[in-house]
């Protein structure tokens, strides 16, 4: 079970450690706040920096800025700001003029439960007003302080700028890396994932990408915003459990639904509680019972029931395996199980110096114990692209733990690695290469070795404390937790920082938050990237050569803009024009329309639009198309007005649509508990026999009660 990630290379230490690279984060602050950063209680508000005040200018801030920084939603931070009165008489009629929500002061009223301001302010005398900031949603806010006086007479004004951001409270748990992509576990059970989506193979957001195609923002995959326990990660796909034992997997040839997956599939449907996955295409997971169940490739006999050929597309019972499963480890083409009383029993390919036994080359496709083991085992992981394990155990629970490795590069039996200090948190091992790597338990030092018996300790370059460490798959790209938080850094080819900007090959040396994980709710991405907020803000960057991010020219975006501050609910991009849906109107933008949004359609309350070539909407129940392609994939037989530019409504789909999807040339919606689909029908793409059709078909299936496509 991969409980946490590491990875870290000495020479990318050493180049974070003399390079000093920062993204200028003013530009994104206001696209989400960062997860999990709570300053807390009250704190002083006076930075330095004030101006010095005159004759005519007498009242002044003794600070340019109040900041109140990251506040989780539900809690209050205050901070205290001090004025100086610089003239040489009294000012007169001191009060506040302006102070909007979510900022306030402390009790509600001037100056603030414990601040000293009153009307009178004696010359070079000072006073303090308490401000609090308290918001109820994900945002970022900015105002303006402002105090009103009356000095020789006349009436006058001073400000000071507030800004402050609030989250959900949401952290990161632990961090996996894919093919060019990672995802992150959160503390609300949901899944976030960023980077790379060719092929599908990590995303799951449903959403069919090019080999080159990423996200710079993290989306959540489909069926990923709730219960999920854990999950794993690997080069073609992932999988995850969810509350009540379910696994579901997506990706690239997931066993039983060859091809690609752009959204999961359920792949067991009650009482696993773990899984593992592989580069061999394989899998397996502990259930409930202690019993482990595998799939996939099975040439080398992975999955465990004494078969060596074929492929096992229906998760199936390890045979051999005694006792009662705690851990599953899935490597290239061998798996290792942990016993509740800790044996450790493997399968599979016995090859690069013998997992299982001296003999190398051998196919073991039935479980069998591994001798040698230390005692107190308290996980086990894998290289997942080699037949290498490792065991991290304890004598008991107060001392300090040793790590074990066997198989490549170090033999059949298993090798204590030595330079360990104290107590380590659980192992992970990076997932493309022998590198592997443990955390202190205070998470102050990294040790970590290379397929060698001594292990080196590393410092935390800059970051406060981390907890895990993660390097994706043939690409220089990193990514660590910290406190709750994600930061990346290395290459940020196809947005695998995703932090936004430019594909340069190392962008970032320096570690980079990676916003956008607690209140980005949509993203869309082609040659522009979208982002849709929680408060209902869209904000885009990207190629605009086609004035697809509405920013009325066609100007590149090389970082995000905010487009529209609320009302958006839902955002779909192909590349040449964009459309949305905000305040229950549809809106677009790009070819066809302009570099502006403009309005489309006559909708009273789109909820959802969604769209590739073409877009679809949802509006009261009923589906609407429109977009590049003919009337078919739009489900008319033939236009009323431009097909481009005018949503058609859908022959038949008047009520009752809950969902619709949008694939190329064709167009799918629930309707009832029911998928139909209509358009091109090349390769049985809808579902049906039958040629082209305008008219929506249901699809040949035994499912009902469909609930979206």
């Amino acid at each position: 079970m991969r409980l946490v990630s590491f990875w870290f290379a000495p020479v990318a230490l050493s180049l974070l450690l003399t390079t000093a690279c920062s993204l200028d984060a003013s530009l994104l602050s206001d696209l989400t706040s960062t997860i999990g950063n709570n300053d807390g209680g009250n704190g002083g508000g006076d930075g330095g920096g004030g101006h010095i005040g005159s004759e005519t200018d007498p009242l002044q801030f003794t600070t340019n800025k109040v900041e109140f920084g990251h506040v989780t939603v539900g809690t209050t931070n205050s901070r205290t700001v001090t004025v100086k009165n610089y003239g040489s008489k009294a000012v007169e009629g001191l009060r506040s003029w302006r102070l909007n929500f979510p900022f306030r002061f402390v009790g509600d009223v001037f100056p603030g439960t414990g601040g000293t301001c009153s009307e009178a302010l004696a010359s070079q005398a000072s006073c303090t007003v308490v401000l609090s900031f308290a918001a109820s949603a994900p945002a970022s806010f900015q105002d303006d302080f402002e105090v009103r006086y009356e000095y020789e007479g006349a009436d006058q004004s001073k400000s000071v700028q507030m800004v402050a951001s609030a989250d959900s409270g949401i952290t990161a748990l632990e961090v996996k890396a894919g093919t060019r992509s990672f995802c992150a576990r959160l503390s609300n059970q949901s899944l976030k994932c960023w980077g790379n989506g060719g092929q599908g193979r990590q995303l799951g957001d449903g959403v069919s990408y090019s080999m080159s195609e990423g996200v710079t923002l993290p989306v959540t995959p489909l069926q990923m915003d709730a219960g999920v326990l854990s999950f794993d990660m690997t080069g073609s796909y992932s999988c995850a459990v969810k509350t009540g034992g379910e696994v579901w997997c997506w990706g690239y040839n997931v066993p039983g639904a060859w091809g690609v997956l752009n959204s999961p599939v359920l792949l067991i449907g009650s009482d696993a509680v773990q899984v593992s996955v592989g580069s061999a295409t394989a899998g397996c997971a502990v259930m409930s019972t202690g019993q482990i169940r595998c799939w996939g490739f099975n040439d080398n006999g992975i999955v465990g029931n004494n078969q060596t050929t074929g492929v096992v597309t229906s998760p199936t019972l390890v045979m051999g395996f005694m006792g009662t499963a705690v851990d599953v480890a899935v490597g290239s083409a061998s798996a290792c199980a942990l016993t509740s009383t800790g044996e450790v029993y493997c399968w599979g390919s016995n090859a690069d110096n013998g997992i299982l036994r001296p003999v190398n080359n051998d196919k073991y496709p039935t479980a069998a114990q591994v001798a040698g083991m230390p005692t107190g085992i308290v996980n086990i992981e894998t290289a997942s692209h080699s037949n290498q394990y490792c065991v991290l155990s304890e004598a008991d629970p107060t001392s300090a733990r040793e790590v074990h490795c066997w198989g490549r590069d170090y033999g059949t039996t298993p090798v204590k690695i030595t330079g360990l200090s104290g107590r380590v948190s659980h192992l992970d091992h990076h997932i493309n290469s022998s590198e592997w790597c443990v955390a202190a338990e205070d998470e102050s030092t990294l040790y970590c070795w290379n397929s060698g018996e001594t292990a080196a300790g590393v410092e935390n370059f800059g970051l406060p404390k981390i907890s895990m460490v993660e390097k994706g798959i043939f690409i220089n790209t990193q990514c660590a937790v910290s406190e709750g938080r994600v930061y990346c850094w290395g290459a940020n080819l196809d947005g695998a920082l995703g932090i936004g900007g430019a594909a340069t090959q190392y962008s970032d040396l320096v570690p980079q938050t990676v916003p956008g994980l607690s209140s980005v709710t949509e993203m869309a991405m082609n040659n522009e990237g979208l982002a849709v907020e929680s408060s209902g803000a869209l904000w885009c960057w990207g190629f605009n050569q086609s004035g697809a991010c509405g920013t009325g020219d066609i100007k590149g975006v090389a970082l995000p803009r905010k487009i529209f501050h609320n009302g958006v609910t839902s955002v779909a991009t192909n590349g040449y024009n964009s459309c949305i849906a905000r305040n229950g109107k549809g809106y677009c933008a790009g070819d066809n329309f302009g570099s502006s949004y403009v309005p489309v359609g006559s909708f009273t309350n789109l909820s959802r639009v969604t769209g590739e070539y073409h877009y679809c909407g949802i509006d009261d129940g009923a589906a609407y198309c429109w977009g590049w392609f003919d009337s078919q994939a739009l489900g008319v037989a033939s236009c009323i007005g431009d097909c481009n530019t005018e949503p058609q409504a859908v022959t038949n789909m008047n009520s009752g649509v809950t969902s619709v999807a949008v694939g190329y040339g064709f167009s799918c919606a629930v309707k009832s508990g029911q998928v139909y689909c209509w358009g091109n029908n090349d390769d049985g793409r809808l579902g049906s026999a039958g040629g082209n059709t305008s008219t929506p078909r249901l699809i040949d299936s035994a499912f009902s009660d469909f609930v979206g496509v």
